[in-house]
């Protein structure tokens, strides 16, 4: 079965505890007038979802490291509502995570994703022309020519040059782009969809920033995704930069769509004058989607649980806040379907998911998300189970449950589509949601129910509108 894990932004979000991570800010002179600070806090991990240790973390100019657990803790000066986190490591891609404080709230959690860089080479020769690729590439993936290299400073670089690119795939995780697919304006902000990004850095012997010098451009490359079998690859797209200092995309450009070797659609290409992180995304319109997040008991929470939408046709999401009463509003894709879910950081839990489809105008769900806030049931689902599913499409699967109701395992299909992974959550009342990549069912929706006791776990999938299919099949399995 292959659905597209558009859940899989959400382990973004993971709930962990938070470890004691080093924070440089102990040594901060003493100050006349008391300032007010806020903890900025959260997880690192990798892609296949291990934490993280030793990555430098930096926010308002100050710096923790994450623990073994992969976490890590920040006190910073409280300015604004917005707060934007770097996150680096040797070995992997720079990762920017931003995040607004709650409305009368000091604390906000921000969590992250590394990813394993594609390619890191010393450039042997500046004076000669310049071309990286990776080794599924067609094309090289950027070209430039030779002495076209300038420090920040205005110096030449020293000693040799190290490239480092990597290529964001958004399909495979919605989590690995920098940012908040928020892109600046004239007039405030707009969210935006991806089609494909990639990130390229340069650096000189002593750590330097390096970059093209004024006048001389590249030729970037960047493979194209689309976020369903049926979905149209736009012509030309805006491109936008990635801006590490306020966290939001800016648009300086257009990507056109071009052919690879045998004919087929497969990168957008354009022309830059400098090196970033680069997204070829296309601005879409919103309605505001209305909701409300409940207990077990049926009671409304509180204020201050995190709402994230995620694009089930389309690769954008968003984020909210709950108010006193329960409720929130946010901002998803006209016409398009969107995924909810609610996170509580203290004490961690993971609401539901629900599935809606946005109209032209504003709306409403039309069911409250439950979230356990107690969390002694997510901890009767935690296990590993074993299962087969029919239909449509046929195979097997393994997944693991575990204590924060988090979902991860793999299957295989037995119609010739071969291996694919699986990635989901379970409600504290027992609901079962899942995604899965690589198969043969397209976009579809996995859902069901596990029960506590027995170890039984049961439920149907089905194809999602914009596959062009219609119906499905059933899956079946057991604790073991």
């Amino acid at each position: 079965m292959k659905w597209r894990a558009a859940a899989l932004v959400l382990f973004s979000c993971v709930l962990a505890a938070c470890g004691g991570g080093g924070n440089s800010n102990d040594a901060k002179p003493q100050s006349t007038q008391v300032e007010q600070q806020a903890v900025v806090f959260g997880l690192v991990r990798d892609e296949a979802g291990q934490p993280v240790q030793g990555v430098k973390v930096t926010s308002a100019g100050l710096q923790a490291s994450t623990d073994a657990k992969g976490n890590y803790q920040l006190n910073v000066p409280l300015s604004g509502n917005r707060t934007v986190v770097q996150f680096e490591r040797d070995g992997y891609a720079l990762q920017t995570g931003v995040s607004d404080f709650p409305a009368g709230g000091n604390g906000v959690r921000v969590n992250a994703t590394l990813q394993k860089l594609g390619l890191n080479v010393a450039i042997a020769n500046l004076a000669t022309a310049q071309s990286f690729s990776l080794p599924t590439s067609v094309k090289p993936i950027v070209e430039f020519g030779g002495d076209a290299l300038v420090r920040a400073d205005g110096a030449a670089p020293t000693g040799p040059v190290t490239a480092r690119l990597t290529v964001i795939d958004p399909k495979a995780d919605l989590g690995l782009m920098p940012g908040n697919y928020l892109a600046k304006t004239a007039s405030g902000t707009q969210p935006i969809e991806s089609y494909g990004a990639i990130q390229f850095t340069l650096r000189d012997a002593d750590g330097s920033v390096v970059n093209l010098k004024a006048g001389q451009t590249a030729v970037i490359r960047i493979p194209a995704v689309k976020a369903s079998l049926s979905a149209t690859m736009p012509a030309s797209v805006p491109l936008y930069h990635f801006n590490e200092q306020t966290g939001y995309w800016q648009d300086e450009g257009v990507a056109t769509l071009k052919p690879d070797g045998s004919g087929a659609p497969s990168y957008y290409e354009a022309t830059v004058q400098h090196f970033s992180t680069w997204n070829a995304d296309k601005p879409y319109d919103t309605v505001t989607l209305t909701g409300c997040v409940q207990d077990l008991s049926g009671a409304r929470v509180g204020a201050g649980l995190t709402v994230v939408s995620v694009g089930g046709d389309y690769l954008g999401s968003g984020t909210a806040m709950t108010n006193a009463s329960g409720q929130f509003s946010i901002q998803v894709k006209r016409n398009a379907l969107s995924q909810l879910t609610a996170f509580s950081y203290a004490p961690a839990a993971v609401s539901d998911q629900v599935v809606v489809q946005a109209t032209a105008q504003d709306g409403a769900s039309s069911q409250c998300l439950r979230i356990d806030l107690q969390g002694a049931a997510l901890a009767s689902y935690q296990g590993t189970y074993v299962g087969t599913y029919t239909g449509l499409d046929k195979g097997n699967f393994t997944v693991a449950i575990g204590s924060n109701g988090m979902i991860a395992g793999s299957g295989v299909s037995t119609q010739g589509n071969g291996s694919f992974g699986v990635s989901g959550q379970v409600s504290a009342a027992g609901a079962v949601s899942l995604n899965a990549a690589q198969g043969q069912a397209g976009i579809a929706t996995f859902s069901g129910t596990v029960n506590g006791q027995t170890g039984a776990l049961s439920g149907t999938w089905t194809y999602l509108p914009q596959t062009g299919l219609t119906g499905g099949g059933t899956y079946q399995g057991q604790r073991q």
